[in-house]
C-alpha cells in the first residue's frame, strides 16, 4: 500500500537538500558478498510500499530514524555507514521507462548513508552525493521491477537522526534535478528554490492539497497584488506539462486569503476573491508551462494570519 507525505516546515527545512546532486551520485555495485548481518528477509522497520512508474506525488517520502549497530564496511568493501539488521524500508517497484532515484534527507550537519539490495540481489551503496552535501543518493537510470530493500545509515557509529527516504523519477537528464530552480522572487532578486512537490500533467489523485499558513508582514501592493505575505514562498510546485489541461491553484481558509504566484516565465499573477466560494482566491493557468510555480498565500488584512489549504488541480477551483 502506497503512502505519500506532503510537508512544509516553517523552520529550517531538511527537504531543501533533496536531490541537490542526486543525478551525480556514485553507486558501488557489489555482485557477491560474504555473510552479512543485513537481512532482507526480515520485515522492514518503516513499512513496505508498492510504487508503479509515474507515481504521484513525486517525491514519495518515508520518515525514518537512521543508523544502527551493523558496520556495512565489514561485509561490503568500499561502502560506509552503520545500519540496522532489518531493512528500514521496502519498495516494491513496477518499472516503466523512467529513472528512479533513492535519496536520504537528514538534518543539517548529519552524515547519512544509503544501502540498497536490488531486485537481482545486487548491493548498492552511497555515502555523500558530492562534496557539497552529507546526504546520500543512488539513481537507477534503467531500474528493474521488483523488491528494493533500503537501509538508511549513519557514517559514525552510535548516531541516530530523524531522517527521510525520498524517491523520485524526476531527476532530469543526469546534469541537474528538475526539482531545483533559480527563480525570481518578489524583492527583485533571485533565489535557489527546491520544490515541495513535483507533478506531471494528468496527475492523480486530483486534486492534491497541502496544509499551509496564510498571511505575513510584507505588503503585496509593492508587487501589484492585494494582501500581506511572508517574504519566503508558502509552497513551490514543480509542474511538468504535456499540454491540453489547465493548472488551477486555489486556496481555502477561514480568513480572507489572497494568492500570488510567480510562473516559470517570471510573470506574477494575483487574486483576491476569484474562487468558487466566499473569499477564496484562485488562479488558473490555461496554458501552463513546465517549471517552478512559486506560490505565496497572503491575507487581505495585515492583522490576519490563519491556516489555509492550497488545492492543486487540473479540473476545478475551490
Amino acid at each position: 500500500m502506497s503512502r505519500a507525505t506532503t510537508r512544509r516546515n516553517k523552520g529550517p527545512d531538511p527537504m531543501q537538500k533533496l536531490f541537490s546532486a542526486a543525478a551525480a551520485a556514485t553507486a558501488f555495485f557489489v555482485f557477491a558478498a560474504p555473510a552479512q548481518a543485513q537481512d532482507f528477509s526480515l520485515d522492514p522497520a518503516y513499512g513496505s510500499y508498492d510504487l508503479v512508474a509515474g507515481f504521484q506525488p513525486d517525491p514519495f517520502i518515508v520518515d525514518v530514524i537512521s543508523g544502527g549497530a551493523e558496520d556495512v564496511a565489514a561485509f561490503l568493501g568500499g561502502c560506509n555507514g552503520y545500519v540496522a539488521t532489518a531493512p528500514d524500508v521496502r519498495i516494491n517497484y513496477t518499472a516503466g521507462g523512467y529513472p528512479l532515484t533513492f535519496a536520504t534527507v537528514g538534518p543539517e550537519g548529519a552524515d547519512v548513508t544509503l544501502l540498497i539490495n536490488g531486485p537481482d540481489g545486487t548491493w548498492y551503496c552511497n555515502d555523500d552525493v558530492d562534496a557539497t552535501t552529507l546526504n546520500a543518493a543512488l539513481t537507477f537510470t534503467s531500474p528493474m521491477s521488483g523488491q528494493y530493500d533500503v537501509w538508511i545509515g549513519t557514517y559514525n557509529p552510535g548516531e541516530n537522526f530523524d531522517a527521510a527516504l525520498a524517491l523520485s523519477e524526476l531527476v532530469g537528464d543526469g546534469s541537474a534535478p528538475l526539482a531545483e530552480y533559480s527563480v525570481g522572487v518578489p524583492n527583485g532578486g533571485a533565489a535557489k528554490i527546491v520544490a515541495d512537490l513535483s507533478l506531471r500533467s494528468g496527475f492523480t489523485p486530483d486534486p492534491i492539497r497541502a496544509q499551509l499558513w496564510a498571511g505575513g508582514v510584507q505588503a503585496g501592493d509593492a508587487f501589484g497584488c492585494i494582501g500581506w505575505f511572508d517574504a519566503s514562498p508558502s509552497y513551490v510546485l514543480d509542474f511538468q506539462t504535456s499540454g491540453g489541461l489547465p493548472l488551477i491553484l486555489s486556496v481555502q481558509s477561514a480568513i480572507d486569503a489572497t494568492l500570488m504566484v510567480i510562473a516559470p516565465n517570471g510573470e506574477m499573477s494575483c487574486d483576491d476573491d476569484g474562487g468558487n466560494v466566499g473569499f477564496n482566491p484562485s488562479i488558473s493557468f490555461s496554458r501552463p508551462t513546465s517549471g517552478a510555480y512559486v506560490i505565496y498565500i497572503g491575507s487581505y488584512s495585515s492583522a490576519e494570519r490563519g491556516p489555509a489549504t492550497l488545492t492543486i488541480s487540473e479540473l476545478y477551483s475551490e
